[in-house]
């Protein structure tokens, strides 16, 4: 049975810590008053049928740790307010059909250690101010029609987990990208990148799986990544019009 969670009264809540109504059928969408919630720590909407925007007044919850929203239908942008919630941990918006992209702000997000926005139908660049998300582990914005120059300063971030896969980057791959010494998951296949490989990825020491298929790479493999110390290492690459295999 479908319920809809804009008839539900939020301000009857006004202690709540966690709210996890995932895994259900709810639709309709999030109703601002959700911003009442000011003890809320944690918040599971996800895995129903949710549609129409975040309401701006989610920036309400200055208490907030973890928000996790995927696999709804919600649209619209990607509202700035959610840049007010400098507690989160974990920012999970994946499978959703918003418009617009990242807002700029998402740098002030200091504490985040996972965001999570695939298949979210995101545009634009990729926002200069991630790199200020110094505690970041794991970042996935594949699987959108993001565009322009992965930033550089992506490399002075702390990722254990970092997927670009199927949008429409321009360009190489940054050489900034060797920086990422605890990277264990680089995955960057149908970016459009193109370009050579930079030979800094050889530095990755820790790194157990790297795709780059269907991207437009040319010139030689890297003398580092042959070498590289990790023997389960799965590299994927298109050259142009040649497929290239290599497993180590």
């Amino acid at each position: 049975m479908l319920v809809l969670i804009n008839t539900l009264n939020f301000s009857l809540l006004p202690n709540i810590l966690t709210l996890n109504i995932s895994l259900n059928s709810l639709n309709g969408s999030i109703p601002p008053q959700i911003g009442a919630l000011s003890n809320l720590n944690t918040l599971d909407l996800s895995t129903n049928k949710l549609s129409g925007s975040i309401p701006n007044s989610i920036g309400n919850l200055s208490k907030l740790s973890y928000l996790v929203l995927h696999d709804n239908d919600l649209s619209g942008t990607i509202p700035s307010e959610i840049a007010q919630l400098v507690g989160l941990h974990t920012l999970v918006m994946g499978h959703n059909i918003f418009s617009g992209s990242l807002p700029q702000e998402i740098g002030r997000l200091r504490n985040l250690t996972m965001l999570d926005f695939q298949w979210s139908n995101l545009t634009g660049t990729v926002p200069i101010s991630i790199e200020k998300l110094n505690n970041l582990s794991y970042l996935d914005l594949g699987g959108n029609n993001l565009s322009g120059n992965i930033p550089q300063g992506i490399g002075n971030m702390d990722l254990k987990y970092l997927s670009l896969a199927v949008n429409n980057f321009n360009g190489s791959l940054p050489k900034e990208i060797g920086k990422l010494k605890n990277l264990e998951i680089l995955s960057l296949f149908s970016s459009g990148l193109s370009g050579s490989i930079p030979k800094e990825i050889g530095m990755l020491g820790n790194l157990i799986q790297l795709h780059m298929d269907h991207c437009n790479f040319s010139g030689s493999i890297p003398v580092k990544l042959e070498i590289c110390p990790n023997s389960l290492i799965l590299f994927f690459m298109t050259v142009v019009s040649l497929g290239l295999f290599l497993l180590k």
